[in-house]
Parts: C-alpha cells; structure tokens; sequence
C-alpha cells in the first residue's frame, strides 16, 4: 500500500497505482498460497518449533526473492513509466526483495500461530470429550452397582418364606425384582425424584425386615414438600446398606434405623442413623461409602458434602448434604 502511495506521489496517476495495487496483492495472495501449500506438504505444521523456525527462515527468504524478481519483471515490461527496476538500480531490488521477505516471513508466523491456536482448541475439545466419557464410565459403573450379598441374602429369605408364606414370597419377589430394576436402570438416569428413591428405599428394607424380623425396626422422618426433588439415583440406598451390614447385622439384638430428609440452607439434607459403633466398621468393597464419595466428588465437587459420625447411645449417623438446585 505504501508503495501505491508512492507511485501516486511521484505522479503516475491514480489509474496507474491502482494496477500496481492489484498486482502486489494479486502476486502476494498467489505466492502466499504456494508458501501454504509447502507448509502443508513437507509436514512442517507437525513438527517442533525449532525445526520449523530455519525453514519459515529459508522459505521467507525464497518466496522474498521470487517475488521482487517476479514484480520486477513485470514492471520491466508492463509498466515503463515506472521505471526499470530489474536491470536498473539495485537498492530498489534490494528493497523490494527485504520488503516482501518480513512480509512472507510475518505471513508465515501468523499462519503458524493460528493452526497452533486451532490445534490447542481441537486438543482442549477432545480432552473434554475423553473426560466426559470417562466421566459418565465412572457413573455408571459407580450408580449401577448393587451389594451381591444383599441379593443372596434376600433369595434366600424368599426361598425360606415359598412352602410357608407363598403371598409374602410372591411379594417378596417382586420387590426384589423393582430392586433389581431400579439398579439396571440407576447406570442410565442421572438423576431421579426423591419419591422413587424412597420407594426403592422401602423395598430394600422391606426384604431386610423379612431376614431380620424383629431385629430390624425402621423408621422415617420425611419432609414431603421435598418428594418430587431430584437427586442422584442409589445414594440413600447406599447409606441404608451400608448402615445395615456394618452396623445392625453386627448387633446380636439387632437395632434401630431412622431415615430423614429435610431442607436445611437451600440444600437437601439425607440422614440415616442406625444402631452401632463406628470404631467396629469396616469399609467395604463395591458399594459403600467410598463410592458414594467418588460420586459426589465427580457431580458435585465442593458444592455437596459427607459426613459419618458416631453419636451418643451407640448410634452411628452418615449425612448426606446435596444442593437443592443443580445440573448434572
């Protein structure tokens, strides 16, 4: 452009200048393309940067020289009034190939700049990805697991009830089969009500109460305003399991569990207390309470917490506190 202006300056008119402006961009986008191409073809966007800082170098200076020669050329035989510039005075070659070559050589470190800004994005992007999917990997693995020993247990309190009860066995079937339902199905919701969780909730113990008897009395405390409120699937059944085989099927006399949920702060609070000591339990494989805090860590990360704690009259009391407002 500078150039243009010079020429128009020096009185060839605005015609004239015009060609020449066409010219110098017109060659410019040309070679630059050519550049691009070379770029592209010998790999060099692939390589380390410094192996690719000599050959942008050598490649500017290339492209700088086919270039003053080529417009020089072209004003040679094109362009008379302007003046011979390839068999005339050698600083204005020089000039001309200096000028273009920092532009080439500008070019190439802002095409580079952008492909390495587009390939950080394109690697942030399926970073993201990869840990979304490891992510909802996790999930699942983590909300469709359920105690194979609760499953034992239950069948074979149902065999035992089948000669003697049929009605309470045939019961007893089904609600272990909306157990069993609600697991498979846990892996593919990412959240459920409430409501359908206590319903799962009261099945599990319904099963226990049957191998129990009454060694087991349950009870609730349930603020029904809080029903339709959604929450992660499985966790208030991990805090009943874990609270029935390290704590009450421990006890000889059985015990007590106390199931409560209220708000507290704009938060759901989720309470089971059972009869125990804390100092006697041992943490579990599969589901149990390092699950549970796996899972709140990868919904939640700070905005939920965990909290188990030994209480007076040998009762133990896990807390489970989850924003009432969320998206998972």
């Amino acid at each position: 452009m500078l150039t243009v202006w010079n020429y128009i300056g020096s009185g060839l008119g605005v015609s004239l200048a015009l060609k020449l402006f066409f010219l110098i961009i017109g060659l410019g986008v040309g070679l630059s393309h050519l550049f691009r191409l070379l770029i592209i073809n010998r790999g060099w966007l692939t390589m380390r940067l410094e192996a690719i800082i000599p050959r942008v170098i050598l490649g500017s200076l290339l492209f700088g020289v086919v270039y003053a020669l080529l417009l020089a050329s072209i004003l040679d035989l094109f362009f008379d009034n302007v003046g011979p510039v390839l068999t005339g005075d050698s600083a204005d070659l020089l000039t001309l190939f200096v000028t273009f070559t920092i532009l080439f050589l500008l070019w190439a470190t802002g095409y580079f700049a952008y492909h390495y800004l587009r390939n950080y994005e394109l690697e942030e992007i399926k970073n993201l990805r990869l840990e979304s999917s490891q992510r909802e990997l996790e999930l699942t693995n983590l909300k469709s697991q359920l105690n194979p020993h609760f499953i034992f247990n239950a069948m074979n309190s149902i065999r035992a009830l089948v000669d003697e009860e049929p009605a309470q066995a045939k019961s007893a079937v089904t609600k272990l089969s909306n157990i069993l339902r609600s697991s498979l199905m846990a892996g593919r919701q990412n959240l459920v009500t409430i409501r359908d969780e206590l319903n799962l909730v009261k099945d599990h113990l319904d099963l226990e109460e049957i191998r129990y008897e009454e060694r087991l009395k349950v009870t609730y405390e349930v603020d029904e305003r809080l029903l339709d409120l959604k929450i992660p699937p499985m966790m208030i059944q991990m805090l009943v399991e874990n609270a029935i085989k390290h704590g009450i099927s421990r006890l000889q006399e059985g015990g007590t569990l106390h199931i409560e949920i209220r708000e507290s702060d704009n938060k759901i609070i989720v309470s089971v207390e059972n009869s125990g000591d804390l100092g006697s339990k041992k943490r579990g494989t599969g589901i149990g309470l390092e699950n549970l805090k796996r899972r709140l860590n990868i919904l939640y990360k700070d905005e939920a917490s965990f909290l188990i704690q030994q209480k007076p009259e040998k009762k133990v009391k896990a807390t489970l506190t989850l924003p009432k407002t969320h998206s998972i």
